[in-house]
């Protein structure tokens, strides 16, 4: 990924309206004689991933594949097993997901890898359905594997072990880890590859209690999403809604272009925005048409 294009509108005064105003009464809000009470915080991840998590994982994996290629990239699959699944390790699964990072990073480090590990998690909710107890959990993680392609310096192992003392840690037990941890490397699309399981996200979690719900359905280390960050730029204006119409039917310039969309109560919807994801080799013709389209408008290039 060269670079990724967002175009914001409306969708800025959409972040507004979730924050607190400030008090602007005469008297400050400390002050009154009577303070409501706050309402108790609704359980995080109840909705699956949010729409800025797809966005960054898909970058990220995007990055890596573009930066690294297929051939270096692992794709590491870890599962609770069923005498470890238990509701209390579902409450404590962010803690969970950290501390696997933490212990995969210190091994991509001692290997002289870069820390850049992108990953989600999966629900099974038909087979809570079918089974009845708690749903399994998958983790899907992808991270670059060697400084050669198709040959990794984390054995299959010692990836393992690292698992099995991250659940010994918050369930106490030493789990048969047989199954329980598989790695292969990249065949065909790194984007494809974590995208088919975070299709399977909130949508699919209605039917679970909230309790069987996991918080945490996305991590990207701290540096890999610096790196994406860095990559992006922003538009504002009228003018993006037809230069994204232009991108998405007249070129080929894009791997994905998508419009963000506003839904209301009442079913009605309102494009807010866009965002694409550049070719490597259609970067400079992009630039050239954006510059040319916000010149005519004489409207500013970027935020």
């Amino acid at each position: 990924m060269e670079e990724s294009i967002a175009a914001i509108g409306a969708s800025d005064y959409a972040d507004l309206i979730e924050k607190p105003l400030a008090s602007m009464d005469l008297s400050n809000l400390s002050n009154s004689e009577k303070i409501p009470e706050s309402k108790p915080r609704a359980k995080r991840g109840l909705k699956g991933i949010t729409g800025y998590g797809r966005i960054l994982v898909k970058d990220a994996a995007h990055w890596l594949q573009e930066e690294y290629g297929k051939s270096r990239l692992a794709f590491w699959t870890v599962t609770i097993p069923p005498d470890c699944l238990t509701e209390e390790l579902i409450s404590q699964w962010s803690g969970v997901v950290d501390l696997l990072r933490r212990k995969l990073t210190y091994h991509l480090e001692k290997h002289d890898l870069p820390n850049f590990i992108v990953g989600v998690t999966e629900v099974q909710p038909g087979r809570w359905e079918r089974d009845g107890g708690i749903p399994p959990l998958h983790l899907h993680i992808l991270f670059v594997a060697g400084h050669k392609p198709f040959v990794p310096l984390l054995s299959k192992g010692l990836l393992a072990k690292i698992w099995g003392a991250t659940l010994e840690n918050f369930s106490g037990k030493t789990p048969n880890l047989d199954t329980l941890s598989n790695v292969s490397f990249i065949r065909k699309d790194a984007v494809g590859y974590l995208g088919k399981y975070m299709s399977k996200g909130g949508s699919s979690t209605s039917a679970l209690p909230a309790r069987l719900v996991p918080s945490s359905w996305y991590f990207c280390s701290q540096l890999l999403r610096r790196v994406v960050k860095a990559l992006i730029t922003k538009y504002s204006g009228e003018w993006v809604n037809d230069l994204y119409e232009y991108f998405r039917v007249s070129t080929q310039m894009f791997n994905f272009t998508k419009a963000v969309e506003i839904e209301f109560g009442d079913g009605h919807k309102i494009k807010v925005g866009w965002y694409g994801d550049l070719k490597r080799d259609s970067f400079d013709t992009a630039w050239e048409t954006i510059r040319a389209v916000s010149e005519s408008c004489k409207l500013p290039v970027s935020l």
